[in-house]
């Protein structure tokens, strides 16, 4: 049984139509990349899949259960489908420490010392413990989102939603970003990503997926997407790529 099945979903803001009927299983350990042009609908799907926005037709199942069911504990869901964000969305009034024990005190209800304990294995995990103490406001991006994937590790969730992890920072921050979610691809974390980074995709990836104008015109292996892409539209946007096979 797939983790996450969405089913023609769609979503429209006023008159202006984002997704147009994207089907997708997502099954355990699964890594997808999802990648397109910009304003292809990458992010407004890896949102809904969080419910940060409401679809407008279609549904999406978790463990076969429908997340649009009226009384669908959502709070509880986002412990499970974390997400990761391009701009951090870390608390500035809180040092490294407190930003991921928050979550596990408020949501999961773990006493002080116990999320503590979880949050300091998780931030070395990332390579961030020496950090622990630190404003938020003098890290660097990339040991910013270091923090923030740390942050949702802390809530022990089942799937990683990643929404252009990299795209806020810096080139040389790029690297040591990439490298954690990498490790996370290694030890079986099932994630959805949407990412500019190919080279990342084509590595990292057991399968890709291309949208554009709110739909998946391709969808398969690296290998497949990459080298052997079906559709024009798919090859005229990846032959500005140069990858080291």
């Amino acid at each position: 049984m797939p983790i996450l099945q969405v089913k023609e979903l769609t979503k429209s803001f006023d008159n202006l139509q984002v997704l147009n009927g994207i089907n997708l299983c997502v099954n355990k350990g699964d890594v997808i990349s999802i990648i397109g042009s910009s304003g292809s609908g990458k992010s407004t799907f890896i949102r809904c899949l969080n419910l940060l926005e409401n679809p407008t037709s279609g549904d999406i199942l978790y463990e076969d259960n429908s997340i649009l069911e009226k009384g669908f504990d959502i709070n509880k869901y986002r412990t499970k489908v974390g997400m990761v964000f391009q701009s951090f969305n870390l608390f500035n009034n809180m040092d490294v420490l407190h930003n991921c024990m928050l979550g596990q005190t408020a949501v999961l209800k773990r006493n002080k010392e116990e999320a503590e304990k979880i949050a300091m294995e998780y931030l070395n995990k990332v390579g961030m413990g020496m950090f622990a103490r630190a404003k938020v406001t003098s890290l660097s991006g990339g040991q910013k989102q270091r923090v923030a994937i740390a942050r949702a590790l802390c809530m022990n969730p089942e799937v990683l939603l990643f929404d252009e992890p990299t795209s806020a920072l810096d080139p040389e921050m790029v690297g040591e970003v990439l490298g954690v979610i990498s490790d996370l691809s290694k030890e079986g974390m099932t994630m959805l990503i949407v990412t500019h980074e190919m080279q990342f995709a084509y590595d990292v990836s057991n399968k890709v997926i291309f949208i554009d104008k709110g739909k998946i015109l391709e969808e398969g292996s690296p290998k497949e997407v990459f080298d052997e892409a079906k559709n024009q539209r798919t090859k005229d946007f990846l032959k500005r790529f140069k990858l080291l096979v």
